[in-house]
């Protein structure tokens, strides 16, 4: 499945919302990325050996919920504010549907979001209207409230998202 640059975006901001630092230094620049870090190439390899603990079916449909949740939230996000569209907006969210759909997870927690998005993305073809937008918006917040519930009780899924 690809994933453009955005829905990566989005996926790595509702898996590691914390990284990068602590409190103790707060200011500081964090220094070092995946290319220079001393053994980060073996890091995201262990990574991504890790997320092989979870069902394949399971990290599929990880992935499929939080491109779609992305999808809707975007185009919501706009028509919320009144603005329009952006063109390939319905098309992206329509093909994020179909990989959704033939996502079939076992974990109970990810059926129930599977369910959750997909009548999200069916309530997303009522946009323009405000009021559906914010309910929308709201709707891909629990969405994504869920996702990061997942990814703490499942850490190893960080191993699917790119760098």
């Amino acid at each position: 499945m690809r994933v453009s640059p955005v829905h990566g975006l989005v996926m790595v901001s509702l898996v590691v919302p914390g990284c990068g630092g602590s409190s103790n230094k707060a200011g500081q620049h964090r220094e070092g990325t995946a290319q220079n870090r001393p053994g980060a190439e073996s890091e995201a390899g262990e990574r991504e050996r890790a997320a092989t603990q979870i069902p394949r079916s399971d990290r599929v449909a990880f992935i499929a919920i939080a491109t779609a949740s992305g999808a809707v939230r975007a185009r919501a996000a706009l028509d919320a504010e009144g603005r329009r569209e952006r063109p390939g907006a319905r098309s992206n969210t329509a093909r994020a549907r179909q990989v959704l759909v033939r996502a079939r997870p076992h974990d109970a927690e990810l059926v129930r979001l599977r369910r959750q998005t997909l009548a999200a993305v069916d309530t997303a073809g009522r946009l323009p209207e405000r009021r559906t937008a914010r309910s929308l918006l709201a709707r891909t917040d629990t969405i994504n409230a869920g996702l990061r519930r997942y990814a703490q009780d499942h850490p190893a899924i960080g191993g699917v998202i790119p760098d």
